[in-house]
């Protein structure tokens, strides 16, 4: 991006230029002046090459106002030129001319300061001392875009704004000069040595927000068939026109580089150093890529079905694990509901028949056994040889109340019925009676033995 595209894209943002016609573009610069003519009604495309005024420039002006001091100072005995030890005091001096023009672009007055050998001297310099000193150049800038202007094609009435920019662009006489010369608006900004770096940086964020297709296309060659700055070579120079092309309308010479004919001269550079044997590089091999459709097998334990299965497997597992575990530790013992059968008892003669007692509670958790005991007849013992009266029998033993089952606990799961077992029992032993005395009441029966 040139200097001219990027200080019309900081006009255009601040102040702002016309959206239609003609703009000059004029750029004071420090070793130059630059002139570029743009349509605005074209996106201010550039519609000729931009025109560059070596004899304005801002170290020429330092130059003829450091002129103008000396000889002031040479009238006045304060300086001798002429002599070597001047040399240092004229280099400080010329830095102070520089910084009394800028002063001068905002005040009227300004002083100078010199070293003499006595004592410094003081200097007064007016604006009107440097209007005097910028005249004859700015004249021929002057003069030069006017022909630029013609030159193009371009009449008074369609060059609608004059634009300013550079450090030159503060002195109040090159804003006065073009606006009296040409009749248009004279567009600057309070800093015009900083116009361009502005329209950069907007260009700059611009093209990162809209992307790099409208950045490419943004600003176009306007003239493709010459170069695109020219120098102004004068208005009397014998034999061509003032910007030094051929007046009989042949097409102008090539520039250097722009020749076909241009000998190669890039630099020469020492040859490549040898590679191993033979001077050979080292042979490389690219691996191609594999195929995207061919992709490779899974292995057998990374299939879906197999895991699928081995899912399935794991929750069938769990389930019948936890279903163990319930029945095991929540379900209650069972009750028995077997009613425990009353023994049947013989009852012989001359022997006490006793009753099994009834069956003992379970102890829990193991299941309720039932025994059931039977009493085996006894044969009675011989009579003696006198045979006594028969002895009374004892009234039989009251039987016991059954033992009163427990009610069975609600909400328990239906009980089983279990079958009892049948166990033998070993008879028992029975007392024989004692013989009756006569005379003597029958002595009792013996209680019953527990059982």
């Amino acid at each position: 991006m040139s200097d001219a595209e990027a200080a019309l894209t900081a006009l255009q943002a601040d102040p702002g230029l016309p959206t239609s016609g003609i703009v000059a573009l004029c750029d004071f610069g420090g070793t130059g002046t630059s002139l570029t003519i743009a349509d605005a009604a074209d996106g201010y495309r550039p519609v000729a090459p931009t025109l560059r005024h070596l004899d304005l420039s801002g170290e020429l002006i330092d130059q003829a106002l450091l002129r103008h001091v000396l000889a002031d100072l040479t009238e006045a005995g304060v300086v001798d030129a002429s002599g070597t030890s001047a040399i240092g005091s004229l280099s400080r001096l010329r830095a102070q001319c520089r910084t009394a023009k800028e002063r001068l672009s905002t005040t009227a007055v300004t002083t100078l300061t010199a070293e003499a050998p006595g004592r410094p001297h003081e200097l007064r310099l007016t604006r009107d001392e440097l209007d005097a000193v910028l005249r004859p150049p700015l004249d021929e800038f002057l003069t030069a875009v006017q022909y630029t202007l013609d030159r193009n094609g371009i009449r008074p009435s369609d060059l609608t704004a004059v634009a300013t920019v550079g450090g030159g662009a503060r002195i109040p006489l090159i804003t006065a000069a073009l606006s009296e010369r040409f009749r248009v608006p004279v567009v600057t900004t309070p800093q015009p040595e900083l116009t361009a770096a502005i329209g950069a940086g907007l260009t700059a964020v611009r093209a990162l927000q809209a992307g790099p297709a409208d950045e490419a296309t943004q600003w176009a060659a306007a003239v493709p068939d010459q170069a695109d700055t020219q120098l102004w070579d004068g208005a009397d120079q014998p034999g061509s026109d003032q910007l030094g092309a051929d007046p009989t309308g042949a097409a102008p010479a090539l520039a250097w580089s722009q020749a076909d004919d241009v000998p190669e001269v890039s630099d020469v550079y020492a040859p490549e150093p040898e590679f191993g044997a033979g001077a050979a590089r080292p042979e490389l091999g690219f691996e191609e890529p594999a195929p995207a459709g061919a992709a490779e097998p899974l292995p057998w334990y990374r299939r879906p079905q197999v895991l699928f299965a081995a899912g399935v497997v794991a929750v069938l597992v769990a389930l019948i694990a936890a279903i163990v575990t319930l029945r095991d530790g929540d379900t209650p013992a069972p009750a028995s509901t077997t009613e425990p059968t009353e023994p049947t008892t013989t009852e012989p003669a001359g022997t006490v028949v006793t009753e099994a007692p009834p069956p003992a509670e379970p102890a829990a958790p193991q299941p309720p056994r039932t025994v059931y005991e039977t009493v085996p007849q006894t044969q009675a013992p011989p009579p003696p040889a006198e045979a006594p009266p028969p002895a009374q029998e004892p009234p039989p033993a009251e039987e016991p109340p059954p033992a009163e089952e427990p009610p069975p606990a609600t909400e328990e799961p239906p009980p089983t019925t279990t079958r009892p077992r049948w166990l033998p029992t070993l008879p028992r032993p029975t007392l024989p009676t004692l013989p009756t005395i006569p005379g003597l009441p029958a002595p009792p029966a013996p209680p019953a033995e527990a059982p």
